[in-house]
């Protein structure tokens, strides 16, 4: 991680390993000591620590060492108000740090095995079937705060058909969804995709055909025929079948 951090140095009339300095870095948040059954949420990925002391010591820090902690031994489920911890390096003292305290959430880690299913978008066009359609895999894990994967019911691939006149193979991203078919933040999805192949067959055969007509009996004498006039010109000639 990239620590930034901001020189302030105090024209005092000292000597320079004396003089005092000031400085502000950027410091990570490691989350300790939680039980591997919990998960906790609104832990900051960082905070600003204003430092000051000896230009010396100042000089002699190095940044990426510099970490701070949330200690989550005593955690439980629920919300509670805990402290960032940073203990200041040899010879400097801490002026101030951004925040002190945060609230955090903590939920039990769950895991749980969802059946995929496909969610067509769309629909084939009218002269198209679907004759078989496989999907790889057939189920996935889920795992994260308890309250988010307890309300997932299953999961979809989703894929659009509009478009797709004959047979095809499609990857899509996995999605958790809820009873009512909204989407579940916040879990984890192994695996994060699925393949999905459909087999289509062409159920209808469309041609345009010529009218011809045929002309039974005869005029009477003294007649004939000088133009047949057919109206269309032409029909459209369908041929379905039922798709297996």
């Amino acid at each position: 991680m990239l620590i930034l951090c901001h020189w302030h140095v105090g024209l005092r009339d000292e000597g320079p390993k004396t003089q005092s300095s000031k400085m502000t870095y950027t410091v990570p948040v490691q989350v300790q000591n939680l039980d591997q059954n919990y998960l906790v949420e609104g832990v900051p990925s960082e905070v600003r620590v204003h430092l000051r002391g000896p230009r010396n010591a100042i000089f002699d820090i190095n940044p990426s060492v510099l970490k701070a902690y949330v200690n989550m031994k005593d955690a439980r489920v629920g919300q509670e108000n805990v402290a960032i911890n940073f203990t200041a390096p040899t010879g400097t003292f801490i002026d101030s740090m951004t925040p002190e305290n945060v609230t955090v959430t903590v939920d039990e880690y769950m895991v749980k095995e969802l059946q995929v299913q496909v969610q067509p978008l769309g629909t084939v066009p009218n002269d198209i079937a679907i004759k078989e359609s496989k999907i790889m895999p057939t189920s996935v894990t889920i795992s994260g705060p308890a309250h988010m994967v307890s309300k997932a019911a299953y999961a979809v691939i989703r894929i659009n058909l509009d478009k797709h006149r004959e047979s095809f193979t499609e990857v899509g991203d996995i999605l958790a969804v809820d009873g009512a078919g909204n989407v579940v933040e916040g879990v984890t999805i192994t695996p994060k995709a699925a393949q999905i192949q459909y087999e289509l067959e062409r159920i209808r055969m469309e041609k345009k055909v010529p009218v011809q007509p045929n002309l039974v009996g005869s005029v009477p004498v003294g007649y004939t025929v000088k133009r047949v006039v057919v109206e269309p010109k032409r029909v459209d000639y369908y041929r379905e079948r039922i798709a297996a």
